[in-house]
């Protein structure tokens, strides 16, 4: 399985951080597609809450989980301009299994009753490069 999981959110990062790592809306389509072409991923996809900021991406076959995982925080630091020791500190990443189960656990297990209001009340921000658009997510 070639997808990972990477981001911050409320208990990996100080509200400083995630403030500098949101995407706005407009920015999500440029974004992904930047972020597909600069680190060779086959798709990308963003999630934004107020409490977190989450890329889950497809590499290519034949590519090395951790070294694109390494990659796309490198890019994220980049694009948000944090240096890329100062956003790899703040943030976690999963690969193959472990990116799913992730993904299937992000919107079913807050972790406290607070963030999953605040979550659940706040924008989301979804986007695909091959849409070329961004829109909140249902």
């Amino acid at each position: 399985m070639n997808l990972i999981a990477l981001g911050i959110n409320h208990n990996s990062a100080a509200v400083e951080v995630r403030e500098r790592v949101a995407f706005a809306p407009e920015q999500v389509g440029e974004a992904l597609v930047h972020a597909c072409t600069i680190v060779e991923l086959d798709e990308a996809v963003v999630l934004s809450t107020c409490n977190r900021t989450e890329i889950y991406a497809v590499v290519r076959d034949g590519s090395v989980l951790a070294d694109k995982s390494a990659q796309v925080i490198a890019w994220m630091a980049n694009y948000h301009h944090l240096s890329v020791d100062e956003l790899r500190a703040a943030s976690y990443h999963h690969e193959a299994e472990d990116a799913l189960r992730h993904l299937v656990q992000v919107p079913t297990v807050p972790a406290s009753e607070a963030t999953a209001k605040a979550d659940f009340s706040c924008p989301k921000i979804c986007g695909s490069p091959r849409t070329m658009e961004s829109r909140p997510a249902a």
